[in-house]
């Protein structure tokens, strides 16, 4: 079947394919080389061609709902539901190395660089001084990143969860956003918060979904829309967020898990750096 739509061996299509598959490292540079299959909900398999000149991994034809598997000698390997039948468009895969670090984001666990020792908030302007005085006893040191953007960093790493500082900030007035700084994701730094989206299975009754939320010690926020609920962890967690989200992604009833990220610098503020 792949012969059919290949034009020179594995560089090239006789006719553009359907479904692509754009597989990115953790610079978001693509990653050639690797092994790009559907393992269909029917337990069928169906495997993407390479094509050198665009970079990406192409399926002839609509791929049905399964789980798409990515394997690379140089990477560990990672899956991504695809829930629904899918007709056409792109899904990027990010592939990280052993003991990369990893979140959820765009609705794929993707690999992204720590950073233990900084905190990012989004702040009313005229709160700024009360919140410097606030943290004065925490002995970290405060840089000012945008207009209504603090970095807060000290020299020992932040705790992952239970953090004090976090768990303060969070109930600051003037303070919008805290949370951990990740600043090696696409588009800039980005503040991850201690809130994301959870989106069930269809098949999964209402009980079922929201006696889950709760034995993960998670807070019901609001329901997004139908299978969709935003949910809150505790003030105190920063980094460790993504041990939820994980335990989250790997739990049957669960179609997808996407982390809430703010970004740092508005489109102006951008174009002006």
């Amino acid at each position: 079947m792949l012969a059919a739509f290949m034009s020179d061996g594995a560089s090239g299509y006789g006719q553009p394919p359907t479904v692509v598959v754009l597989v990115r490292d953790i610079n978001s540079q693509p990653v050639a080389g690797a092994v790009v299959r559907l393992h269909a909900a029917d337990a069928t398999y169906r495997t993407a061609v390479y094509d050198s000149a665009k970079e990406w991994y192409g399926f002839a034809a609509e791929l049905p709902p399964g789980t798409l598997e990515v394997s690379h000698g140089g990477y560990e390997p990672q899956t991504v539901r695809v829930p629904a039948a899918q007709g056409s468009g792109a899904i990027t895969v990010y592939l990280g190395k052993a003991g990369d670090a990893y979140t959820y984001a765009g609705g794929h666990r993707i690999p992204y660089v720590r950073n233990l020792h900084a905190l990012g908030l989004v702040v009313s302007i005229a709160e700024i001084s009360a919140i410097r005085k606030t943290l004065e006893p925490y002995h970290v040191s405060i840089d000012t990143m945008a207009s209504s953007v603090l970095v807060v960093r000290r020299s020992e790493p932040f705790e992952r969860s239970g953090c004090e500082v976090l768990r303060t900030l969070r109930g600051l007035r003037g303070v919008n956003t805290a949370g951990a700084l990740i600043e090696s994701l696409p588009g800039g730094p980005v503040i991850q918060t201690n809130r994301f989206t959870i989106t069930f299975n269809q098949m999964v009754r209402e009980e079922e979904r929201l006696g889950i939320i709760h034995h993960a010690g998670l807070t019901l926020v609001r329901r997004v829309r139908d299978g969709a609920y935003l949910v809150a962890a505790d003030n105190g967690v920063g980094d460790g967020i993504n041990d939820l989200l994980e335990t989250m992604a790997r739990n049957q009833a669960v179609a997808e898990v996407e982390g809430e990220f703010v970004a740092c610098f508005s489109a102006a503020e951008s174009r002006e750096r």
